[in-house]
This record gives C-alpha cells, sequence and structure tokens, in this order.
C-alpha cells in the first residue's frame, strides 16, 4: 500500500486523514494534541490509524509550532542589527491605535527587546546610492555585543536595503565569521520590499522563529524514520501552498498559519464539488474560530498580516482573521457583571468541564452539552464519556452571579460567542466591500457545524455546506495542496511609464528563481504554474492592493487591463476610486505552484437504504425545550429531506438543524447542505 497523509496539529486535537492511492480509499481519525510535544500527537494519531509507517509515500503536515510560538512569546532570545538612528524603528512602529478612543491601551512588547538591538554606521538613500559607508568596524563591535549575550539568532535589517542590499549582505557576512553558531539573516534576503517596519519585523520573526522550528522538524522527521517512514514530509504554508521539511528550515516565517490554510484548501475542494465558487470558510475548532474568504474557486490572497497590533508582517498567504472562539473557550463573568466568552480556553488539558480531565470552567463545549445539541454518550464516536452533571454544575455556579438560570446562562453563552463570530465573517464580508448573500457558508472544525447556521443567519448567508468528516477537513485539505514558491522583488514605477522589456526581464529572471526553488525540493511533479502578481497604488498612498495578473509577457493591452483591474478592486473594497490619478507599481510577485495533488473527494459511507432517525432527544431551540430527531449521517440518502428541528451525528460531530431550516445530501460528496424551508 501508498498512503499520502494529512496531519492537522490543533490545539485540543490532532487529525488524520489519509488517501490509499493504490485503492481511491480513506481514513479520518483524531487523537488529542500534545502541547509539551507536538511531535507526540503526530506519532500518536498515525499509530492510532493502524497505517504502517512505512506504507506512507507523503505526510503533508498543517502545524502550529510557529504561531503558538508567537502567541506565546517562547520564540528565540533574538537580536537586530539596524542603521544608526533606527533602533527604536520596530517599538514607535506606525503610530496605529489598536482601539482608538482607549487612552490607556499598551503596545505589545517588540520581538527583540532594546537591549539585544543594535545600530551601525551606513546609510543608503531611496534610490539605493551609497549615502554613508558601512562602518565594518562597528559591526565586529555589535558581533561582541552579542556573543557576551549568547544570543544565536540575529537579524540585520537596514534602511532602503530593498533597493540596495549591499551594506546588509556585508554586514550579515561579517556577523558570520564572528559568529559561526548563530543563524544570521538579513532582512532584504526575507523580504526585499517597501516598507521599513514589515521588512524589519519579518526577518526578526524568521530569525526568532529558526531555532524553534528547525528543532521541531528535526526532531519529528528523526522519529518518523525511527519508525520506518522513508517517504516525503511536506509542511504546509499560510499560502495555501506546501514545501518541505528541508526548505521551509530557513522560511519559518511561512509557518505563520499553517494550520489554518489547510481548512481553506480543504473547503475550496468541497465546494468546486458542490459547484460553490464563492465560499465563507467557518473553520471552529477548540481554542479559536478561523475565518476566510474564497471568490471564484480562489482563496483570497493579502500581504497584510499582522502577529500583533502594529506588527506587520507582509509575505503573501491566505487572509484568515482568527478570534478566541472556540469549543473549549471560556465562559465568564466581568468586574461590571457581564457574561464574557473567551479567548481564553480550555484547550485539550484541562479541557471544558464535561470531559472529566480537571477543567473546572465552564465553555462553550459544556453549554452545547446542557442544551441537548450534544450526546454524552457517542462524542468523539465513543471514544470519550462526557460528564453531563459537571458540565450543568458549573453552568450553574456561572449563573448564580448572573442571576440567571442554568438554562439561560448556557444560551447566553452560545449566543455570545455566536455573535463574536458573526462578527468577524462580517470583518471579512461586509468590511471588505462583499455581500455575505452572495456566499455559502463551509462550516469544518470539531465545532464549526454546531454553530454554523446560527452564525450564517445573523449575516445573512442563505446556504451552509458541512463536508463528512469536518474536524478533519484541514487535513483533508493539506493532502490537496500542491508544492508552492514564491519570489517577490522592489519595482518601482508609475504605470503610465511602464518599461515592458524591463519589467518582463525582471518578472523571467524571477520566473527562473521560482523554477529553481521548486526543483531544489526534488518531488516529482505532474506539471508547474507560474502566476504573477503586481502591487499598485494611487501617487502619494502608502498601501497597495495586489492585482492579479493574466498574462505572463505583460503587453500594451495587459497595461490597459492591469489599470481597469486596480481602480475596480479599489472600488470594491474602499467604495471609492479616481480612475483620473496616477497609478504606480512597488512590487512584484511570481507564485510558481508544482502539481502534486490528486482528485480525491472526502468520503463518507455511502447512504443505505434504511431508517436514518436514530432516536429523539430534548434539545432547546428559540428558548424552548422541543422532541428534537437525531439522523445517522451515515443512513441519509440523496433523496432525503431533513427538516429542523433535527440533529444529524457522525463520529467525531453533530450538525444542527434549527426550526425552519432543511437539510439535505449533495450527490457529489455528500456534504450537507442547509437552507430554509
Amino acid at each position: 500500500m501508498a498512503y499520502k497523509v494529512g496531519i492537522d496539529i490543533g490545539g485540543t486535537f490532532t487529525d488524520l486523514y489519509a488517501y490509499d492511492t493504490q485503492t481511491g480509499k480513506s481514513l479520518c481519525l483524531s487523537s488529542s494534541s500534545t502541547p509539551e510535544n507536538y511531535a507526540n500527537g503526530v506519532l500518536n494519531v498515525i499509530e492510532k490509524s493502524k497505517i504502517r509507517p512505512e506504507d506512507i509515500e507523503l505526510i503533508v503536515h498543517g502545524t502550529t509550532v510557529a504561531t503558538n510560538a508567537v502567541i506565546m512569546k517562547t520564540y528565540e532570545k533574538t537580536a537586530f542589527v539596524t542603521t544608526k538612528g533606527m533602533r527604536d524603528l520596530i517599538e514607535i512602529g506606525r503610530f496605529h491605535r489598536k482601539v482608538l478612543y482607549d487612552p490607556y491601551q499598551q503596545k505589545p512588547e517588540p520581538i527583540v527587546s532594546r537591549d539585544n538591538r543594535f545600530t551601525v554606521e551606513e546609510r543608503i538613500d531611496k534610490d539605493g546610492n551609497v549615502l554613508e559607508a558601512l562602518n565594518e568596524n562597528d559591526v565586529r563591535q555589535v558581533a561582541a555585543k552579542i556573543r557576551e549575550k549568547g544570543i544565536t539568532s540575529v537579524c540585520v535589517g537596514f534602511m532602503n536595503s530593498y533597493v540596495n542590499g549591499k551594506h546588509e549582505k556585508r554586514a550579515a557576512e561579517i556577523l558570520k565569521e564572528e559568529l559561526p553558531d548563530a543563524y544570521v539573516i538579513a532582512s532584504s534576503q526575507i523580504l526585499p520590499n517597501i516598507g521599513a517596519l514589515g521588512r524589519f519585523t519579518t526577518g526578526i520573526i524568521n530569525a526568532a522563529l529558526y531555532h524553534l522550528v528547525s528543532n521541531y522538524i528535526e526532531n519529528l522527521e528523526d522519529r518518523l524514520r525511527g519508525k520506518g517512514f522513508k517517504g516525503k514530509l511536506l509542511l504546509v504554508q499560510s499560502n495555501g501552498g506546501a514545501i518541505t521539511a528541508e526548505l521551509v528550515r530557513t522560511k519559518p516565517e511561512t509557518l505563520l498559519m499553517s494550520g489554518p490554510a489547510g481548512g481553506v484548501v480543504g473547503a475550496l475542494s468541497i465546494g468546486k464539488a458542490s459547484g460553490q465558487e464563492d465560499i465563507i470558510t467557518f473553520d471552529m475548532g477548540g481554542t479559536s474560530t478561523d475565518i476566510s474568504i474564497i471568490e471564484k474557486s480562489k482563496p483570497f490572497m493579502s500581504s497584510d498580516f499582522e502577529i500583533d497590533w502594529d506588527m506587520p508582517v507582509p509575505i503573501p498567504l491566505i487572509e484568515i482573521i482568527s478570534i478566541g472562539a472556540g469549543g473549549g473557550s471560556i465562559a465568564w463573568v466581568d468586574s461590571g457583571g457581564v457574561l464574557k466568552v473567551g479567548p481564553r480556553s480550555a484547550g485539550a488539558y484541562p479541557g471544558p468541564v464535561c470531559y472529566g480531565v480537571g477543567g473546572t470552567e465552564p465553555t462553550v463545549c459544556d453549554a452545547n452539552l446542557v442544551l441537548g445539541y450534544l450526546d454524552a454518550d457517542e462524542f468523539l464516536d465513543g471514544d470519550m464519556k462526557l460528564d453531563v452533571e459537571g458540565a450543568k454544575e458549573s453552568i450553574r455556579k456561572l449563573g448564580e452571579k448572573l442571576g440567571l438560570s442554568m438554562i439561560d446562562t448556557a444560551k447566553g453563552i452560545l449566543e455570545i460567542v455566536n455573535e463574536n463570530m458573526a462578527n468577524a465573517v462580517k470583518e471579512v464580508t461586509i468590511g471588505k466591500g462583499r455581500d455575505p448573500r452572495d456566499f455559502a457558508l463551509s462550516a469544518f472544525g470539531g465545532a464549526g457545524s454546531l454553530h454554523a447556521v446560527a452564525c450564517a443567519d445573523k449575516v445573512g448567508v442563505p446556504v451552509v455546506l458541512v463536508p463528512p468528516e469536518p474536524g478533519n477537513l484541514c487535513a483533508f485539505g493539506d493532502i490537496n495542496m500542491n508544492l508552492q514558491n514564491e519570489v517577490e522583488s522592489f519595482y518601482f514605477s508609475k504605470l503610465d511609464d511602464l518599461d515592458l522589456k524591463d519589467i518582463n526581464k525582471r518578472f523571467s529572471n524571477m520566473d527562473k528563481e521560482g523554477i529553481g526553488l521548486l526543483h531544489s525540493q526534488k518531488v516529482p511533479t505532474n506539471g508547474e504554474t507560474i502566476k504573477h502578481v503586481i502591487s499598485m497604488r494611487y501617487t502619494g498612498q502608502s498601501y497597495e492592493l495586489e492585482i492579479e495578473c493574466d498574462d505572463l509577457v505583460i503587453k500594451e493591452d495587459t497595461v490597459k487591463t492591469l489599470a481597469e483591474d486596480f481602480h475596480a478592486t479599489h472600488k470594491k473594497i474602499y467604495f471609492v476610486n479616481d480612475p483620473d490619478s496616477e497609478v504606480e507599481i512597488t512590487k512584484l510577485r511570481t507564485t510558481v505552484i508544482g502539481e502534486i495533488a490528486e482528485e480525491i473527494n472526502i468520503q463518507d459511507q455511502t447512504g443505505e437504504k434504511k431508517e436514518a432517525k436514530s432516536k429523539t432527544v430534548k434539545a432547546y431551540f428559540d428558548g424552548k425545550e422541543m422532541d428534537t430527531p437525531v439522523y445517522q449521517r451515515s443512513l441519509i440518502t440523496t433523496e432525503d429531506i431533513v427538516s429542523g428541528p433535527a440533529i444529524v451525528r457522525e463520529k467525531k460531530s453533530s450538525t444542527i438543524i434549527p426550526p425552519g431550516k432543511k437539510c439535505r445530501i449533495d450527490p457529489n460528496n455528500r456534504s450537507l447542505i442547509i437552507e430554509n424551508l
């Protein structure tokens, strides 16, 4: 046998989706995540699958190791070497305010503390001319200070290095000579783009994550090889493409949204099979909910990403909004007596109270159990028995603080978390000039199908899709990925003055570099695809829009199309444009895709001609307790219509069908389609 395996690590569970390339059969399952060492979770879920490691030809792994390091600030102590006078730029930032009218807000601590930031004499102007030569003695003195501090990760970031990286490159060479055991990176090597703050922050994140990511990958690979795995290990990047474990060690910043990206790719595959081109992805797990947009069967890409307030990392990635709302989100009462939910989560350990493994604070999961939406005996296909009385008692105690009954408190918990998630959906739709009524909502993650319809109703989304095995869709998306590499370059020109020969030459060189990166990974592909993106803005603006260029060779007609697309995109996002204003180009990007994904449809058991309704339970809808039929998803046929109120159960998830809704099975991929009656 030869398996392709996708493995996604979440805050609560580690999910696996395996595809047998010989039989076409699939397997999916989950095991608890292991925060003390996430590699344990990977090995545990493979062992649970009973697939022999020697039978696995490919593992595509979505990891949270980089994300968690940034959130928990457990990255490597890092030194930053910059131009004299620029020591505090990464702390001053852009004077953005997280909350406009909060005078007490505190900026987050910079990744590199002030005592680990050093300056040297050098200066290059905006045109790349050397105004002041690099003082190499300064660099050697800085190296001595870094050595004394025992720091082994260093980023060099000089002003205007995007247009001339000569000084950065030389400073990095000297630091490597003086600090042979340290990892040294130049910011323009990672991100040769205009915008010092974003370039510096990205370079610093690269250096801060290097050792952590390298050690994780090395440990995971060694342990997999020790179990007999002889195949290829790929990591999921934030751009929705895969990259080899060898190459990603020097590009750890590309893993910042690794896990959620798999879900978007999985939702894209489900949407194509269901004939849905425009999708809101709704990935609700144990600790967070990740929301993204797919338009015309393309994930929405962006370089407008921040790891924290005013800490930009402007790398190309799928735009995903994450909020602290998950099944493990803790409900609490603030000092003003107001009920809040999240962002703090019970995670896998101690977990929700109903897990019975030490959790004491009520969570969203506990509220779902109390309201009858979860089955205490069938949770995770019966692998975990839920403590109903423990959940009730925890919510009852919370309700006493609010003067509410247990049931009203549980309903309040769900109402608040649903409202929080609906606001996030509005942010990626209405807030970006999109009408949510034009989209379907694809719900996945362990808790997504419990809350999807309620959230969709709050924003006016007419259709909800729930794929088979929704808790494992990120892992399914992982094995539906292709190899992907990006090459970026600063390029400044007025659009009306564009030198076609020059820009085509630049793109040609970038294409060759991208293809070289692809071939260096030594993964057989079924073909290669090249895409070009151009960053454009109105003259005088400080932000750009990324416009996809359909022509690999730019001609006069292409320039006209680019201008039209830019004006239209600006109008869509900002509700205003000015076709008479001058437009300029600031950046070019080449994306090279190596096609390795097969046509894999997510599977569940085929519906049988057998009664799908298994029993009736008491559950709460519209503030009332109702007799609610429970249907086994695997027994629902394509001819069946399930009307709400109802609950559809499968091995590791439950889908809520409220009154006034109906549910049917998509014959193309057996997704649940939920609509108004």
